[in-house]
């Protein structure tokens, strides 16, 4: 039984995050013996899946993870359907777990496993193999006779650290770090001039249960500190990495925990991430993970209503929210969070309330914390009442763009529904703005293809920094670039002006100008209409394939992810063109 893995292309031909559960689910089965291949879309063109398949003679493709990515899962499926007919497909993650019905019906895999996938993985290859027939299969669900069958609840792994550590070297780990890992990415600060960052899950689960997210499995756990050191010691001698992104939803629920992990750490002189609830900092701690190389912390905010948080199910009181950040900013730590909008709960009047919190702490950490629509990810119970309401409608479209389907974001809310869209599609936007904390450069020097030295001063700690990288891409359409200041390492903005240069300035500022056009006409009924004609997507879809097979003739003609602004521009309207001159022919 031969088994290949694929994880999808995120949509980018440059920087991307890499998926860890893929990675475990490939090292679990190959110690359980099975014959497993791995496949890392984003380091290829679009012929490599079918090359692949082609090549491989594989019984079982299996690919999944969260669901924004439907479209990429669905252009998988057809495409083992096409060039591996006698292949089964088995789809798991998020996208498998969160509406099992859905997931069956639109994007048609031969299985979905449920919950964590280690166990019931495992299991289905065993019974394949047999010839055995799936029902006493745990974690799986499957048509049968047009109708969902659901097998027993699915079985998690007990004691993580029995777990091997993820099948880097099958997903190219090393590639995507010498290549695609957004090295100059200088939302946080390092030491390190060329950053090789890990990823790593320290956890499963989180303790809170809050309306808007989604886990694959209720049950909050951890591996030992020690397993967790052993490993990131493997990634240091084996891959040169020189930080680590604990990417835990939630990393620790105990002062003891971090203070352990802070004391084991430090030897190893990385820098280092996490996620962490509020209630869980104090001071002590905060000093002891500055010690031992910790750079940024992201938090789960949300809102600074009372009200909200009691709805949102969070468990925090606005209170010690304002003193553990202040307390975080204060022991020179970059502050990650997220202000959302929309819970059930919200009113004119707690929007006010966030919003003021957020306005008055300004230059304290507002250029740190993100505002914006709560998205109503499947399998959450924000999810599950507007399904059962009838609110979402068109739940392809609601997949592949996390709205409804008349472009405009779901208002889960009791304000009137042009109140509601006016406050995510222009207030916030409005008050981000106003909120931004502008640097001063001093000098910028162009070290080669959108990449500058730049010496700012920080508006916050007043400090001048020399020599600071930061990667300018043309086709970024943004006024400011936010970057955490190396003394202090608050988040501040540089702007374009006394960077790129006039020439550079006019040209981003009309990308902006378009992309601005480009969000308000999507917020319009016409939109929908012509985005989703089913000759319009076939036309499109013919359009994007004519480019992918020049790409794959030749390597030097850009897929469509990787053309530069304007000839991204030129090619749509040659789309455009060649769609009128279709319709005027009747072909």
């Amino acid at each position: 039984m031969k088994t290949l893995l694929v994880m999808p292309n995120y949509g980018y031909s440059g920087p991307y995050m890499i998926s860890l559960g893929i990675m475990y689910l490939s090292s679990y089965l190959k110690q359980q013996g099975f014959d497993v291949a791995g496949l890392n879309l984003n380091h290829y063109g679009p012929g490599k899946l079918s090359e692949t398949l082609r090549a491989g003679n594989f019984d079982v493709v299996a690919t999944g993870g969260l669901f924004p990515q439907y479209a990429n899962y669905r252009a998988i499926i057809e495409t083992v359907r096409r060039e591996s007919p006698k292949s089964v497909i088995v789809l798991g993650g998020a996208i498998a777990s969160a509406d099992a019905e859905f997931a069956l019906d639109s994007l048609r895999p031969d299985y979905l496993i449920l919950g964590e996938a280690e166990l019931p993985m495992a299991a289905f290859l065993l019974a394949l193999a047999a010839g055995e027939g799936m029902d006493s299969v745990p974690g799986l669900a499957y048509l049968k006779d047009g109708r969902m069958v659901r097998t027993a609840p699915p079985v998690s792994v007990g004691e993580l650290d029995t777990l091997p550590w993820p099948d880097y070297d099958a997903f190219e780990f090393e590639r995507y770090l010498n290549e695609f890992h957004p090295s100059f990415d200088q939302t946080s600060w390092s030491k390190y001039p060329q950053r090789r960052i890990a990823p790593v899950i320290s956890g499963r689960g989180c303790a809170a249960k809050c309306t808007f997210c989604f886990r694959l499995t209720t049950a909050y756990r951890w591996r030992t500190i020690d397993n967790v050191i052993t490993e990131i010691k493997h990634l240091k001698s084996r891959y040169g990495i020189n930080e680590v992104a604990l990417w835990d939803d939630l990393f620790s629920t105990t002062k003891a925990r971090l203070m352990e992990f802070c004391g084991k750490v430090q030897p190893l002189d990385l820098v280092w991430s996490c996620q962490l609830r509020l209630p869980v900092v104090d001071e002590e701690v905060l000093r002891a993970m500055k010690g031992a190389g910790c750079n940024w912390i992201s938090y789960g905010l949300e809102s600074a209503s009372p009200r909200v948080l009691h709805s949102m199910r969070k468990g925090l009181l606005v209170p010690k929210m304002e003193q553990a950040l202040l307390l975080t900013q204060k022991a020179g730590l970059t502050i990650q969070g997220n202000f959302i909008f929309g819970d059930p709960a919200e009113t004119w009047e707690t929007a006010e309330e966030t919003l003021s919190f957020y306005r008055k702490h300004r230059f304290d950490f507002s250029n740190s914390v993100s505002l914006g629509a709560i998205i109503p990810y499947p399998g959450t119970r924000l999810y599950q009442d507007l399904k059962e309401q009838g609110k979402i409608g068109d739940l392809r479209r609601f997949y592949e763009t996390g709205m409804h389907e008349s472009g405009r974001y779901l208002n889960m809310t009791q304000m009137p529904e042009a109140d509601f869209q006016r406050l995510v599609t222009k207030i916030l936007p409005a008050e981000v703005k106003k909120g931004r904390v502008f640097g001063r450069v001093a000098a910028s020097k162009e070290l080669g293809p959108d990449l500058y030295s730049i010496a700012y001063v920080c508006p916050l700690c007043r400090q001048r920094s020399d020599g600071v990288r930061l990667a300018v891409s043309a086709r970024d359409a943004i006024g400011s670039f936010r970057i955490a200041c190396p003394n202090c390492l608050q988040r501040v903005y540089v702007p374009k002006l006394g960077l790129l240069g006039p020439q550079r300035l006019v040209r981003f500022a009309f990308q902006a100008l378009m992309v601005d056009f480009w969000d308000w006409l999507k917020t319009k009924p016409v939109y929908t209409r012509v985005r989703y004609n089913p000759r319009l997507e076939a036309f499109w879809d013919r359009h994007k394939a004519a480019l992918a097979e020049r790409h794959l003739r030749d390597p030097n003609t850009p897929a469509l992810n990787d053309l530069p602004f304007f000839q991204a521009v030129k090619f749509r309207a040659r789309f455009v063109l060649e769609l009128v001159a279709s319709l005027v022919s009747g072909k």
